[in-house]
């Protein structure tokens, strides 16, 4: 017999087949897939909120810092006059506020609170007292600095603002505007 006639032959090769998931098999994986990344997206928003620092929402204000605490503002427009401000800092309160004006003046100096844009932030390092402005950089207790904005009202006369009636001046409140701020070098 030849090598070739010594070979099985067999006519009838059945094919190999592997089982692949079924439609259902399919469909439970990709509910799998799809909670545990709503799960996971759940868990970096929850994550990213308690991380983020606390601050107004659109058209609001809140209180930010610890010492010294400020108010800061998301409104998107306000009015634009020319401010001159000195701040000062009120250590027995751990905040900010802001005089206008010149005592030898007619209308003299009204002290209101400041409601700085959402993007200052308290500093208090080196003795520094002040914001930070990433624009100008620090201005501090007893700086001059210009700013467009105006004196301000807020519902209620800003009762809900959780600050030392000190910090909330008779004078109420100025609001500084976004990209208007300015140290005076003088």
């Amino acid at each position: 017999m030849s090598p070739q006639e010594s070979a099985p032959t067999s006519h009838h090769i059945l094919p190999t087949t592997v089982r692949g998931p079924t439609c259902a098999a399919l469909v439970r994986r990709a509910r799998r897939r799809t909670a545990a990344t709503t799960l996971m997206a759940v868990a970096v928003g929850a994550a990213t909120t308690a991380c983020s620092v606390p601050g107004p929402g659109t058209g609001e204000v809140a209180v930010v810092g610890e010492d010294p605490r400020i108010i800061v503002h998301d409104f998107s427009a306000g009015p634009d006059m020319a401010l001159t401000l000195e701040l000062e800092y009120l250590p027995d309160e751990g905040c900010l506020v802001a005089h206008s004006g010149d005592e030898d003046a007619e209308e003299g100096v009204m002290t209101m609170a400041p409601l700085w844009p959402k993007e200052v932030s308290p500093l208090n390092e080196g003795g520094m007292v002040g914001v930070t402005v990433a624009s100008v950089g620090p201005i501090v207790s007893g700086d001059t600095f210009t700013a467009g904005g105006a004196p301000w009202d807020l519902p209620d006369g800003g009762q809900e603002i959780d600050l030392p009636r000190a910090c909330l001046p008779e004078g109420g409140f100025v609001l500084v505007n976004e990209d208007s701020l300015s140290r005076d070098t003088a």
